[in-house]
């Protein structure tokens, strides 16, 4: 169902010749600009070889290729070519759910919220029971600080998509974020255990300069698990900051294991990244939330992956896609 126009077809193809001539090598590109994210899930182009053939080819699902190019761009913090791939995918499929999110997270992060909350009611009406709408919403809500409008919410994708683990995380995080400490811990432990649920409110606290409660909650990390080797280091980090840390003795050295899983759904964000719209930064891999070990250093790579369930004529223009836009 793609149909592209020929300018853009012939613009699309030039563009990859003159980067395979060129010897380009294989650069990210991504959603908002963050550096590490996996690659997201859609977008599209003509397939390779159509022009040999005399004819082009129409891919199945453009608009979803659209949104995983906009997604790979929004990543990569690529925010005016994002936004053109979401309203493309939009051009493709007026009623892509998926292209609406999209451009409500960049309308929030410019500071349009009162174009982010259209898109995000538009969505709703689309898909009045998805937990991904929810999940939206609450996101758009914790990044104003509306922490009981975002728990509703996430309260909500949990009930609408209830094998979603990725809502539940995203709850405790609001949870810890919004003050509600022993309720966050009980949030984070069947998701990653008790120690390190401990140590994720002790991280999120320290974010928000509370180093006393967070320094608190890291020692009740080591106390169930001494070899927690994140929470020493962020307790002797904390320490360090207020100046109590004992006079000649280092800071560990931190542990590349432990990665963030908070996407926001609509930062989403996700996965991962920021726990909220707001929150965008790119901490050290060391300083994240503990997440199980579902991301870890050794899954994030400086390559992107293509997007699951594309077809081989999909896949391959994802590719030329990419090199295009190197």
């Amino acid at each position: 169902m793609l149909c592209l126009s020929p300018a853009w077809r012939r613009g699309l193809m030039g563009a990859a010749c003159a980067a395979a001539l060129a010897g380009c090598s294989n650069s990210r590109t991504h959603v908002a600009q963050s550096s590490s994210s996996p690659l997201p899930d859609r977008q599209s182009t003509l397939v390779p070889g159509a022009a040999d053939r005399g004819d082009n080819q129409e891919l199945r699902n453009p608009a979803r290729i659209h949104v995983a190019f906009a997604r790979w761009q929004e990543q990569q913090k690529q925010i005016p070519e994002a936004r053109e791939s979401y309203n493309k995918a939009l051009t493709h499929d007026p009623k892509s759910v998926d292209a609406l999110l999209g451009l409500s997270r960049l309308d929030q992060l410019a500071g349009r919220t009162a174009e982010a909350e259209q898109r995000l009611r538009r969505a709703e009406e689309l898909q009045p029971n998805s937990g991904l709408t929810s999940a939206a919403w609450a996101e758009y809500y914790a990044a104003q600080g509306k922490w009981p409008e975002a728990i509703a919410r996430y309260q909500q994708a949990i009930e609408r998509s209830p094998e979603d683990s990725l809502y539940r995380h995203q709850f405790a995080i609001v949870l810890a974020k919004s003050g509600r400490t022993e309720d966050a811990i009980a949030a984070f432990t069947p998701l990653v255990g008790a120690a390190e649920a401990h140590y994720n409110v002790g991280y999120l606290l320290h974010q928000q300069g509370n180093k006393l409660a967070a320094e608190e909650q890291f020692q009740r990390a080591l106390a169930l698990k001494p070899d927690l080797s994140t929470a020493s280091t962020m307790l002797a980090r904390s320490r360090r900051d207020r100046g109590v840390l004992p006079a000649g003795q280092p800071e560990p050295a931190p542990v590349m294991t432990a990665a963030a899983s908070v996407q926001p759904a609509v930062a989403t964000t996700s996965a991962t990244g920021p726990a909220t719209a707001a929150d965008n930064r790119v901490e050290p891999v060391a300083w994240r939330p503990y997440d199980g070990g579902r991301t870890s250093q050794s899954t994030v790579s400086s390559v992107p992956q293509p997007p699951a369930g594309l077809t081989p004529q999909q896949l391959e223009q994802w590719n030329n896609q990419r090199a295009a836009g190197r």
